[in-house]
């Protein structure tokens, strides 16, 4: 069975490209069948389409990714350079799977910036510096950040192929 994106020749049991990690549809009896992505496949591809910052990711890879690199940090962050390092090795392949899932609701990747900027803002500068209006203020944009963007990242994405590409969760045949 050949991928439709890019071309690779897979098993006949495949849900998944090797190549590109492109959802496979399975036409049974008229009916297409989307696999589900597990919780292995997701970590999977979430290093695998690491470099990928152009096309789109399933909820469920999204969310999968999310639970396990808060897994991750959360138990290896007890130990404080362990948990830097963790973090930082993460940080990139989050950042591409947040860009993805973004761009299967048709936002650009660019809106996870907000709440970047406002995390590192609040994690870098020492506590004495803000006033408590300032930090009511600062723990009030993160929230609201946060709550906007949970809302698009649990959101269905586009039912047909928008201008970062087709649909993951049904493709085009």
């Amino acid at each position: 069975m050949y991928c439709m994106k890019c071309g690779k020749q897979n098993d006949e049991d495949s849900s998944f490209c090797e190549s590109c990690g492109q959802t496979i549809t399975k036409k049974i009896s008229n009916k297409n069948i989307v696999p589900t992505i597990s919780f292995l496949k997701a970590i999977e591809l979430g290093y695998r389409r690491t470099p990928d910052f152009k096309s789109r990711s399933r909820r469920s890879e999204y969310w999968w990714w999310i639970l396990f690199t808060s897994i991750i940090n959360f138990s290896l962050g007890l130990v404080p350079i362990i948990g830097i390092l963790t973090s930082l090795i993460l940080l990139i392949p989050t950042i591409s799977v947040t860009t993805r899932r973004l761009h299967d609701i048709n936002l650009t990747g660019w809106w996870q910036a907000p709440i970047l900027a406002l995390g590192i803002l609040g994690n870098f500068l020492p506590q004495s510096y803000y006033s408590s209006n300032l930090s009511l203020i600062l723990i009030f944009m993160l929230l609201a950040c946060l709550a906007i963007f949970i809302y698009w990242t649990a959101k269905d994405g586009d039912k047909d192929s928008n201008k970062y590409g087709d649909n993951p969760k049904f493709p085009r045949a």
